[in-house]
């Protein structure tokens, strides 16, 4: 097998990604270590520190690696073969090609989707607001859940398979069981994948019957089993809340507080001392504070509901001081996300209406910029799918969507640094309340 580099490159970065350890070009050796032991746990496979330092690079390396190193790699990234990567890595460049070659106009915005979990993920580097959601939403991630609601219209070849899921518990951490048949399959290239992101996907054998995995954020999932990377069954999985869920981004395990001691005077959020005390530094990188409530509100939709809420962010030292700051709704199949932030930062905002990201680099969303010297008072206001947002009381986005997003189900707060929540007022615009908190 021909050994093309920039395979290998998507290969490395699927594995940056997985770990979530940040740059490869800055592991340390303990690092690295630990990295063959993870290959060796999953994929059976011992691959030395030297190998490993090799082949990211940072001990020089001329000669072609082996395949049954290559397999192994690929195997732990989430595939069968390094062959199987290289596939769907050529399939990618092809459309990418083509489609350099051949502009099209932009989508049409309302492709359905059913991952309030990348959109999650857009809240941060990695995990939403959970495992896609916390802070800054991400434009490549944005694009891969546009991707993946693409993908979930497909057909999917179901005879021969099934497959379900149950969570043990209610509140974070969660396990799922998942519980499948394949029995049939005519490959050994079989794969549980957990969310919209491909990268979140564990190996499953044909004689096995059951397979358990930790979700560490709520959110509204597709779970889907794979045969030969063809997604054969899928099911939608809600991770919810007990109550309301403060926490603090952190790979791979979030830091999480109780609510009784996130509500104080009336007010709920964390201070600074509290993250300190649990030996989380406030410089030279800012943390996130996330809160979430996240349940079954009924027939609550989309399409017509009220949120009223007051939040402050609370940190602004150093380099937290752009206070960036978001408050989200939750729907079954998309993300209302409205940014905050201090005047002089707007321009790193970014907006979100179910099929329709808004970015600040591209339009004027000067109007989020706020003095958080004072409460910032929002309103989201949706009537037949027109959304008017309203911060202390003056309208600041005026704008519609399309795509069904599904009924909502919760609510959440992003903080860069800290921030406290005021009141939370969710409704349907017609007098019925889902949420009513002053704390």
């Amino acid at each position: 097998m021909e050994f093309d580099k920039s395979v290998w490159v998507r290969c490395r970065t699927l594995i940056e990604e997985k770990l979530g350890w940040g740059d490869g070009r800055q592991w340390t050796n303990a690092d690295f270590e630990l990295l063959g032991e993870k290959i060796r746990d999953e994929t059976g496979v011992s691959l030395s520190t030297s190998t490993l330092k090799r082949l990211w690079g940072r001990v020089r390396y001329d000669s072609t690696p082996q395949v049954a190193t290559l397999n192994a790699l690929a195997r732990f990234a989430g595939y069968g073969t390094f062959r199987e990567l290289a596939e769907v890595h050529e399939k990618a460049e092809s459309k990418s090609a083509a489609a350099l070659a051949h502009p099209k106009s932009p989508a049409v915005p309302g492709q359905p989707s059913r991952e309030s979990g990348r959109a999650q993920r857009q809240f941060s580097k990695s995990a939403m607001w959970s495992i896609g959601l916390v802070m800054g939403i991400s434009i490549s991630l944005f694009l891969a859940f546009s991707l993946s609601q693409k993908q979930k219209n497909a057909p999917l070849a179901t005879a021969h398979y099934s497959f379900s899921s149950r969570p043990v518990t209610t509140g974070l951490p969660n396990s799922v069981v998942f519980t499948f048949d394949v029995s049939q399959a005519k490959t050994d290239c079989l794969f549980v994948q957990q969310t919209w992101d491909d990268s979140k996907r564990f190996r499953i054998r044909k004689n096995q019957q059951q397979a358990t995995s930790i979700y560490y954020y709520p959110g509204f999932f597709t779970a889907k089993l794979t045969v030969d990377s063809t997604v054969v069954s899928q099911h939608q999985l809600f991770i919810k809340t007990d109550g309301w869920l403060p926490l603090v981004e952190q790979e791979p395990v979030p830091v999480y507080f109780k609510p009784e001691e996130s509500t104080r005077n009336g007010v709920f959020g964390l201070t600074d001392r509290q993250l300190m005390s649990h030996n989380i530094t406030m410089q030279p990188k800012v943390p996130h504070v996330l809160y979430f409530y996240m349940k079954d509100f009924g027939d609550l939709s989309s399409d017509n509901f009220i949120l009223e809420t007051s939040v402050k962010n609370t940190f602004s030292t150093g380099s937290g001081a752009c206070q960036q700051s978001q408050v989200a709704v939750h729907c079954e199949n998309g993300l209302f996300v409205v940014p905050l932030s201090v005047p002089g930062c707007t321009s790193a905002l970014n907006a979100l209406i179910p099929g329709k990201l808004i970015q600040g680099s591209k339009t004027d969303l000067s109007k989020f910029g706020v003095d958080f010297a004072r409460w910032a008072e929002l309103r989201i206001a949706v009537k037949n799918k027109n959304v008017v947002i309203y911060l202390n009381e003056k309208p600041v986005l005026k704008t519609a969507f399309s795509m069904n997003a599904g009924k909502v189900i919760g609510v959440g707060y992003s903080f860069q640094g800290t921030g406290l929540v005021d009141y939370v007022r969710l409704s349907d615009g017609k007098g019925k309340v889902a949420l009513a908190e002053e704390f």
